[in-house]
């Protein structure tokens, strides 16, 4: 049930599926991000959520995105924007930089 995803380290629950978020940080990366997600800057060659899909080995399933940009991001990115949660998701800031290993290690008892 266990097993390592995307060179992450440590204990990782095999993910049945992410939701990638911006953060109010995401106001520092202004005018980048005046028309478009953080997700969808480019660093490189590929798009930050391209980066992160590739790190953690599959693509997200929805997105949370600044109110006034939901519907550009959901036309750009074919996938759904701010929609409801239900069941078990990770959250992954948008922001993440998906070049540096990650370690996840058990919750503390």
């Amino acid at each position: 049930m266990y097993r390592t995803i995307g060179g992450l380290r440590g204990i990782v629950p095999v993910m049945v599926r992410y939701i990638l978020f911006e953060d109010q940080n995401s106001a520092d990366l202004l005018p980048l991000v005046l028309w478009r997600s953080v997700f969808e800057l480019n660093g490189g060659r590929i798009c930050q959520m391209d980066r992160i899909a590739r790190r953690l080995g599959q693509h997200p399933s929805g997105l949370w995105a600044r109110e006034w940009i939901a519907k550009v991001a959901a036309h750009r990115c074919q996938l759904p924007v701010n929609q409801p949660v239900d069941g078990q998701c990770v959250l992954v800031n948008g922001r993440w930089s998906a070049w540096r290993n990650l370690d996840i290690h058990a919750a503390p008892s």
